[in-house]
């Protein structure tokens, strides 16, 4: 499986490059990760050593552009993920496997106007990110058209997140009725010069019979959206930024007169400034959380998927995103406040450090979190420029983990993470 991939990718390499008849305007760029980390006691329990681990990973991605003509190109990626010593997924003696390389992206861009006014579309495989990564931040199959002015940007964005189509005839239903597809719009408003940008969005998440896609919530009708806006400012010195999010909308369970009404949202406030060779950042953020199960009002912030917002690096994924500490909602927030400080100093032009200490609580209890107090994180970070390209970053993290980590173990244990890595990227542009 391996030669074969290696064998056709040189072939379409050889073709590019070489054949006259296929000329075209052609980019390219890549990027390349090596990981070395141990992680200990993230399960909050002494006894329980299941999410302990020391490993080796590491990621590649190629991307290339071929520029069709003045309104038209298209893009494509690939992307290979592995662990060291992982024989089932290209990481063991021989480097075979079959799951591992994947095309990530490929997707075209056309440049249009209509009615005067420019678009341009973007078709396929492609990513999306929208308050802050708080709401989406993600891949997906579908489209994005968007018209850029002088001071605004408006954009539609269609995602396919299911297609019921796909499935046997083990509905009486028209299968057109499991699908569900998510639609947004946005628009991005520039001031004073562009030291101010508002985003203002809503997203519909919408499904006829939802049942197949959400078979762990059990959702059959969905009509949920998402309404916010996020807004930065930025100074000489650094920047504010701050995210509103709100989510309503009801969803249907399957063959019951239930329904349930959303009612949930998420607020957050950060910012930096730069002190010469020294920097001060910080944030806060409050993700709603459901205080009573058996009711039909949910009240914790949730999308289904796509959401991905890194904060922390043992409560919120960060460099070393394997998993979370227990009981942390990770990238998803949800039921959680937390916030931060952190410092940052220029030790050279090739050498920065960071501190950071966070502090996380769920923000309700219910009678599955029964504890608020998640803990006090400290993260210490070196970020060193080895040469032009080549980057290393150096992390070590400890969180004194509380009764919402622990929940109530006999040997309650604190959670530290090390680790480094070593990336690169390169691109034609």
């Amino acid at each position: 499986m391996k030669k074969s991939f290696i064998a056709t990718l040189a072939l379409i390499c050889c073709m590019v490059w070489s054949v006259p008849a296929f000329a075209v305007d052609f980019e390219y760029g890549g990027y390349w990760r090596t990981r070395a980390y141990t992680m200990n006691g993230f399960t909050g329990d002494g006894d329980d050593e299941s999410l302990d681990m020391s490993k080796v990973d590491a990621r590649g991605r190629l991307w290339t552009k071929h520029i069709i003509n003045e309104e038209t190109s298209w893009t494509n990626r690939i992307e290979f993920n592995v662990i060291w010593g992982d024989e089932d997924n290209g990481g063991g003696i021989a480097t075979d496997g079959t799951d591992y390389i994947r095309f990530k992206h490929s997707y075209m861009d056309y440049d249009t106007t209509v009615f005067n006014t420019d678009m341009h579309l973007r078709m396929g495989l492609q990513g999306f990110a929208v308050a802050n990564g708080m709401l989406f931040d993600d891949d997906f199959a579908g489209l994005i058209l968007s018209h850029e002015g002088s001071t605004a940007t408006h954009r539609f964005i269609w995602m396919k997140v299911f297609e019921g189509s796909t499935l046997s005839g083990e509905y009486e239903e028209d299968l057109e009725d499991l699908d569900v597809d998510f639609l947004g719009l946005s628009s991005t408003f520039n001031f004073m010069n562009d030291a101010l940008a508002l985003n203002a969005y809503v997203f519909y998440l919408t499904s006829d019979d939802g049942r197949e896609w959400s078979a762990t919530t059990g959702n059959q009708e969905i009509s949920v959206y998402y309404l916010g806006a996020d807004i930065k400012y930025t100074l000489d010195s650094g920047n504010i930024w701050g995210v509103l999010l709100y989510e309503g909308g009801s969803a249907d369970v399957v063959n019951s007169d239930v329904e349930y009404d959303m009612k949930a949202y998420i607020a957050a406030l950060g910012g930096e400034m730069n002190l010469g060779k020294v920097g001060i950042h910080g944030q806060v953020f409050y993700a709603s959380g459901d205080d009573d199960l058996s009711d039909t009002d949910v009240t914790g912030f949730y999308v289904p998927r796509g959401q991905s917002y890194y904060w922390s690096e043992i409560m919120g994924m960060g460099v070393f995103d394997y998993t979370a500490s227990s009981g942390s909602p990770a990238d998803t927030i949800s039921n959680v406040v937390a916030g931060n400080l952190g410092i940052s100093y220029e030790v050279s032009q090739d050498l920065s450090l960071t501190g950071d200490i966070w502090h996380a609580r769920h923000a309700d209890t219910n009678v599955l979190v029964t504890e608020k107090t998640l803990g006090t994180e400290i993260d210490l970070r070196a970020d060193y420029k080895i040469n032009e390209d080549l980057n290393l970053v150096v992390v070590g993290a400890y969180l004194f983990a509380d009764d919402a980590t622990t929940m109530g173990a006999d040997d309650a244990s604190d959670v530290y993470e090390i680790g480094m890595q070593l990336s690169f990227s390169f691109s034609t542009l």
